[in-house]
């Protein structure tokens, strides 16, 4: 299929208040490979093992054997100009909010507030045990299993392993984001994950527009459910964001609130 051009998925979203859905793929440019697909996790861990709090449970080492790999890219991984285009937008009013499946916290250190962690964050510790948050400086450089000054139990990266429940605040927010929006912006995520893949079609079951960016169309776009745009986000999210200017800027965003 054909993908979208800019200006039509501009028109699309002119003058709604927007939401965006973020996947793996927002983080590739700031360095972070995505967990399928060739140099992925998911290549050299087993995600039903390694990644499965059953594991978590019967041998920690292993685990954390992957939240290591997990670690090293994300403390060195910086955020690009499209999370800098999401943050500006929120702050203009026009971005609600973010949904992310990413755990990286990058949305948060380009300058967005309003954010939807849905599987959690990697730069948060919890312990597995009693719940209680502990300091990033137990786990740095430590070779072994870290183990909470409290109670003993495994500290963890306060993510979402499979076999967990997503955390209820953050499912929260996504829900209310969802439910204020007026159009909603995919990008880097190829909408197979559930439940966050379900978003986008309560959006459209509304009436509303879909716009993804990403370098393959979802199944949502395949049956012109969405408008895909081909490409990476530091590309195209800062011009799809963009305030317009002029007779276009005014025709663009004359609709709506």
């Amino acid at each position: 299929m054909k993908p979208a051009t800019l200006e039509r998925a501009r028109r699309a979203l002119a003058g709604r208040y927007l939401v965006a859905l973020t996947g793996a793929g927002m983080s590739v440019e700031s360095g972070i490979p995505p967990f399928r697909g060739e140099g992925g996790l998911w290549s050299r861990f087993d995600p039903l093992v390694d990644g499965h709090v059953r594991t978590l449970d019967t041998d920690p080492e292993r685990s954390w054997r992957l939240f290591r790999e997990l670690a090293g890219p994300i403390a060195r991984a910086r955020p690009h100009r499209g999370h800098a285009a999401l943050a500006r937008a929120e702050r203009a009013g026009r971005l609600l909010g973010v949904i992310t499946t990413n755990v990286d916290g990058l949305h948060q250190r380009a300058g967005s507030n309003n954010v939807a962690e849905v599987h959690g964050s990697a730069r948060r510790i919890v312990c597995h045990g009693c719940g209680r948050h502990a300091s990033p400086d137990l786990v740095l450089g430590s070779d072994g299993v870290p183990r909470c000054p409290e109670c003993g139990g495994v500290l963890r990266p306060d993510v979402v392993l499979f076999g967990e429940t997503l955390p209820d605040e953050a499912w929260r927010l996504a829900m209310e984001l969802v439910a204020d929006a007026e159009g909603l912006v995919t990008i880097g995520t190829s909408l197979e994950v559930q439940p966050a893949a379900g978003l986008p079609l309560l959006i459209r079951r509304r009436g509303l527009p879909v716009v993804e960016i990403g370098p393959e169309p979802s199944d949502m776009a395949r049956q012109e459910l969405s408008l895909w745009l081909e490409g990476s986000a530091a590309t195209l999210v800062p011009p799809l964001l963009a305030p317009a200017r002029g007779r276009l800027g005014r025709w663009l965003f004359g609709a709506g609130r």
